[in-house]
């Protein structure tokens, strides 16, 4: 069997061959920027066109063919001007460039996958965006360079006849070669002695090339794409301090709940509130704070803004924030959000906006997510009874208090230095209440108190209403009343908290 040798090949159809590389890469630029659009037009509306076939039309997979056609091309080249002498960088940064764009065409495609079901982080998709951009405009450059050598034009020499010339094709490039069908080991072991001698004579030559590509490919594009996704995206945890410039922001938990701090149902629907418990700690003396509605929440594809209209339901759990700013201290509070059912059934991400910039009508953001796990709080009420003279310990806070006496008049008076001062109630009777407390007994009579009583078979309820003067500075919490209380068979003061209503038994 007679073949050629490829040198002579390669030389006399440089043109042509260029030609074809031109018409594939030109192809693969307009593929690009198909590609491009849609990562733009997603980045822009979060929106897209879904359709059986969106993957396969955007980034169909013969555009990964067709680059390896371009690699194979240069590879032949760059092996041809090493023969010659003839520079290469051009090629080599094809190889390059081409490699790393199958390893993205590879990454977008299953990014596609992603958006298509789940959706992604709007940063991820700016930018996923802003590479193919990059690799579109890339392109014109290669582009370039094939049309340059495909027509014969050379900016430095201006007649490609005369490169073609200094290709120096000699007698030895036509040479015919015969090739023995005959199988012989010897030989063929020698040819791969020569083949390894000549491989590691490449590699030291290219050595720096070669790794190059190896690191480019093996290191730096997956270390971007794990900066991007793990560091640049950290998602933090409950309980995790975030820094925000000399500011900590922690979230301690978050709840669900349909119910307000007295156990009374506020929603019998499908919507439940999250509440979501967090600290803040200002380091320095100036006083700062946070913008409520940089306070997110993201299910999916949906965002939730914080509604701080509820906060009166929920001061059994802490104080609603309201953009209150803090000087040198650390303070906890509470944010509401209302959600459906279905809603809070799906993964949860409490999102931070630490800064927005707007530029070109494109939102620029900097978050900072927590994934958090809400816990039901919604129990059924047990009741816990206290008589007279005991303590009672409300759960889960450091209020306590013992009911010593009490005592129901027309009328009651107190001393204000040499005057004497009384206590009516004009609607009917006053309630003396005696009390040991460690705490403001008013506030939580007033927040979650009731008196209950009753007379023979019939029972009754009535809102508290301290009427306790402002002067006053005795023990006594004055109640006003109805008369009809005076004659009760038996008096509750009731008070009502999430799971557990405390009923103290007064008479």
């Amino acid at each position: 069997m007679i073949i050629r040798k490829p040198y002579a090949f390669l030389i006399r159809n440089f043109k042509l061959i260029h030609f074809i590389m031109l018409l594939i890469s030109g192809y693969i630029l307009y593929r690009t920027k198909i590609a491009y659009n849609f990562f733009n037009d997603y980045a822009k509306t979060r929106q897209f066109i879904d359709s059986e076939t969106l993957i396969s039309d955007t980034l169909p997979l013969f555009i990964t063919i067709l680059a390896f056609i371009l690699i194979g091309a240069a590879v032949m080249i760059i092996v041809l001007f090493r023969k010659k002498d003839k520079p290469t960088l051009f090629y080599i940064s094809s190889i390059i460039y081409y490699i790393g764009f199958i390893v993205v065409l590879v990454i977008s495609r299953g990014i596609m996958t992603t958006i298509i079901f789940d959706g992604i982080d709007p940063r991820i998709s700016r930018i996923i965006r802003d590479i193919w951009m990059i690799s579109y405009y890339l392109q014109f450059i290669l582009v370039g360079f094939y049309f340059i050598r495909a027509v014969g034009f050379d900016v430095k020499k201006f007649n490609f006849g005369e490169d073609i010339h200094e290709l120096q094709i000699d007698e030895e490039d036509n040479e015919e070669i015969e090739i023995a069908t005959k199988f012989d080991k010897d030989k063929l072991k020698m040819k791969a002695a020569m083949q390894k001698e000549e491989l590691k004579a490449f590699y030291f030559e290219n050595r720096f090339i070669i790794l190059l590509i190896l690191f480019l490919l093996l290191v730096v594009m997956p270390g971007v794409f794990i900066a991007r996704s793990i560091v640049a995206n950290k998602r933090y945890t409950e309980n995790e301090v975030i820094k925000l410039d000399n500011f900590e922001f922690k979230v301690i938990e978050t709840l669900i709940t349909k119910k307000d701090s007295k156990g009374n149902k506020i929603f019998k629907g499908n919507n439940s509130y999250l509440i979501v418990k967090f600290n803040l700690n200002n380091l320095l003396d100036k006083k700062r704070g946070l913008k409520l509605n940089n306070l997110r929440l993201e299910i999916g594809d949906n965002v939730y803004s914080p509604k701080n209209t509820y906060y009166d339901s929920f001061v059994d759990i802490g104080k609603g924030y309201n953009n209150q700013t803090l000087s040198k201290e650390s303070k906890d509070f509470i944010a509401v959000y209302i959600l459906s059912d279905e809603e809070l059934k799906k993964p949860i991400t409490l999102r931070y906006t630490d800064s927005l910039k707007v530029k070109n009508n494109e939102a620029s953001a900097l978050y900072y997510r927590i994934n958090i796990e809400p816990k039901n709080i919604d129990q059924d009420i047990r009741n816990v009874s206290y008589n007279l003279g005991q303590e009672l310990i409300i759960k889960d806070s450091n209020i306590k208090f013992k009911i010593n006496n009490v005592d129901i008049e027309e009328e009651f008076t107190y001393q204000v230095g040499n005057k004497l001062k009384y206590i009516v109630y004009t609607y009917g009777i006053v309630l003396s209440i005696n009390s040991d407390s460690n705490s403001n007994l008013i506030k939580i009579l007033k927040e979650s108190g009731n008196i209950k009583y009753k007379i023979g078979n019939s029972i009754f309820n009535e809102n508290i209403n301290v009427i306790t003067p402002n002067g006053y500075n005795g023990d006594n919490i004055y109640l006003g009343v109805n008369e009809d209380m005076k004659k009760a068979d038996s008096i509750e003061l009731t008070i009502k908290t999430r799971d557990i209503e405390y009923i103290y038994k007064i008479k």
